[in-house]
This record gives C-alpha cells, structure tokens and sequence, in this order.
C-alpha cells in the first residue's frame, strides 16, 4: 500500500480512544456512496478548513507512496495512509478529527469528509480480505464498560 518510511514525523500515540465511542447507534451515513471517485488532492479539498496542516501531510503522504502489488492507486493508498498518519498535536490529525465526525449525531458534519470517505472505503473495500485476529491497546480497565454477556453494536 504506501512505499517508503516516513521519517518526518514518526506515530507515537496508541488509538486509545475507546472512551469516547458512541452510547448508542447512530444513524446510517448517507450520501457519501454517491459521490464520485476523485483524485485523493480533490478528496481533501473540503477539509483544508477542518484539519490544520493537511496540505502539508498530503504533500508527504503523496510522495511516500508507490503502487504495489495490492491493486490499489497511488491515490488510494494516499488515502489510507493519510488516515493513519499521526501528527501533532493529536487532535489535528485527520484519524482524530474524522473519527469525532463519525462518532457525532449530527450527521451533517460528515458532508465535508464525503469525498474523502468515498476515496477510502474504495480503497479499503479493494484490498484482499484476510481472516485474523487484531488487539487493540487501552490505557484503562474496560471491564465495567464492556460486561461479558452483553452485546455491543
């Protein structure tokens, strides 16, 4: 999916945002499945005013990807790594501020990241499926949120 390392900024901070999540379901994201499939620099577009240094890291994503043996475009790939791309503060990057759009009842603020969204479910959607099992780290015990027995949507 994406090419070479990216030294310029390296991750440090674990996903731990497990506090957070909704308290119930949310309506379906609607209207993002129309849109049509552009360029991953026409993607981000509309979010130039929401997520602080986009162009910059676009700039950088861009160029540290390559086409693989995945299937995917270059912008595709773009688009997933850009989500998974930390930068600082935290709450600036793009995994931060489109995972509060998501996880908001006002479904109206997903509009700008229509786009976007369209661009990496494409991407995702493309990429080979695989059986595994994936843990996910959290900095508390999430025992009493999370009682064996019950199901959580």
């Amino acid at each position: 999916m994406a090419g070479n390392n990216i030294t310029e900024k390296s991750p440090n901070f674990c996903f731990a945002d497990v506090d957070v999540l909704p308290k119930g379901m949310l309506s379906a994201i609607e209207g993002y499945q129309k849109m049509p499939l552009v360029t991953f620099e026409e993607a981000v577009k509309p979010l130039m005013k929401i997520v602080p240094e986009i162009e910059q890291n676009v700039f950088i994503v861009k160029q540290n990807c390559q086409e693989l043996e995945d299937g995917l475009t270059i912008d595709e790939s773009a688009a997933i790594m850009l989500y998974t791309y930390e930068w600082t503060p935290h709450e600036d990057s793009l995994y931060a501020k489109l995972n509060r759009a998501l996880r908001s009842e006002q479904r109206q603020n997903l509009i700008p990241w229509f786009l976007h969204l369209r661009l990496i479910l494409t991407a995702l959607h493309r990429l080979p499926s695989m059986h595994l099992s994936i843990f996910r780290g959290a900095k508390e015990n999430l025992w009493t949120k999370y009682p064996q027995g019950k199901t959580f949507i």
